[in-house]
């Protein structure tokens, strides 16, 4: 028996490199879910590989072209806000990480100056019923304001020797990279570095 019939509505977006968006959840009780998007208008080539080392786009439109100056081109392609069918939203808010921590080899977590690490971290969401709304804040930082972020270094590398035998006949040593994934991270191929240890929920009423 059907239940319901959902239909969902997509756009691409992003210039000439375009990617397809969800933009639209409807049903037939005319219950309507539209979608917007964080920096839509222009998106790098296809298998460019232009991204930071948190997995992020760095602003580059191909891969010789110099780095964006837009330090919050991270968000591209974020979604930023759900229109609901009550006519309220939710719109969400972004920012970068901030570590206070390094994670090392062989489970040493090491204390740092506090620095930003450019990747995309809720801070705020803002729910409005088509009448009120309601905010909630979010921090990452324990009671003395300090940032509880830590970077965790991800598949670190170590020079390794590696016998090789050159067309004489000799044998020359050389160092090799291998990695290691004695790390937070749930397998080597993850591009989420930081980790928190305490996060604060604060709610807001407007």
């Amino acid at each position: 028996m059907l239940v319901n019939n959902i239909s969902l509505s997509y756009d691409n977006l992003g210039g000439t490199y375009k990617r397809t968006f969800l933009k639209k959840v409807s049903n037939e009780k005319d219950e309507e879910y539209s979608f917007d998007y964080y920096k839509t208008n222009v998106f790098p080539q296809y298998n460019a590989g232009n991204k930071n080392t948190m997995g992020f786009w760095n602003g580059k439109i191909t891969y010789t072209d110099p780095e964006n100056p837009d330090k919050e081109i991270f968000k591209a392609g974020l979604l930023k806000r759900i229109f609901l069918p009550t006519r309220g939203y939710k719109e969400f808010f972004y920012e970068s990480h901030k570590y206070s921590m390094i994670y090392k080899e062989e489970n040493v977590v090491e204390n740092v100056t506090e620095n930003k690490y450019y990747g995309a971290r809720l801070y705020k969401e803002v729910n409005n019923d088509g009448i009120h709304s309601y905010t909630k804040n979010y921090k990452y930082v324990d009671n003395s304001n300090k940032s509880t972020g830590i970077l965790d270094q991800g598949v670190y590398y170590k020079p390794t020797p590696v016998v090789f035998m050159n067309p004489n006949g000799l044998i020359t040593y050389t160092a090799a990279m291998t990695s290691s994934t004695a790390n937070l991270s749930p397998n080597m191929y993850s591009s989420d570095l930081i980790h928190y240890t305490e996060v604060q929920e604060i709610d807001e009423k407007e």
